[in-house]
């Protein structure tokens, strides 16, 4: 086994955890994360995992909610930049691991003062939207 961080370690480019929160194994794309959350990412040391959706917000109101929400007891969570919710598109949704409401997502990557980005998940299209839109909102933290 690689490093050991905080009940984690990384075996054969595969993250592992090492017996904390009931589970031994190796995690991989679909799996309940540490958090409570589904693996979306997974790579070297690291992976990241998506929440249980948090509703509608706008995009103030979507980073807080992200910000304050404690899946599985932990407090890192927050919303996914541009290029990770797309990684939740094409690594769950698009391959067919989940069936997530096909609306648009709200992500953390902005443009502007009144501009952010957001994403559909019905086809993958990307949108600089207003930022008092009112979108779907799933948090991400790193594991």
């Amino acid at each position: 086994m690689g490093t050991f961080i905080g009940g984690m370690a990384s075996k054969d480019g595969q993250v592992v955890q090492t017996g904390q929160g009931g589970r031994t194994g190796t995690y991989k794309i679909g799996d309940t994360g540490p958090g409570g959350g589904m693996v979306f990412y997974v790579e070297g040391k690291g992976g990241m995992e998506v929440s249980i959706s948090l509703g509608n917000h706008t995009w103030n109101d979507a980073i807080n909610v992200a910000k304050n929400y404690r899946g599985g007891g932990k407090s890192d969570w927050r919303l996914p930049s541009l290029e990770e919710l797309n990684l939740i598109y094409v690594n769950l949704q698009k391959a067919g691991l989940v069936n997530f409401p096909s609306g648009w997502y709200w992500s953390s990557s902005q443009s502007s003062t009144y501009l952010a980005w957001s994403q559909v998940f019905g086809d993958g299209r990307q949108s600089n939207d207003l930022k008092d839109n009112t979108f779907s909102v799933r948090a991400v933290r790193a594991f």
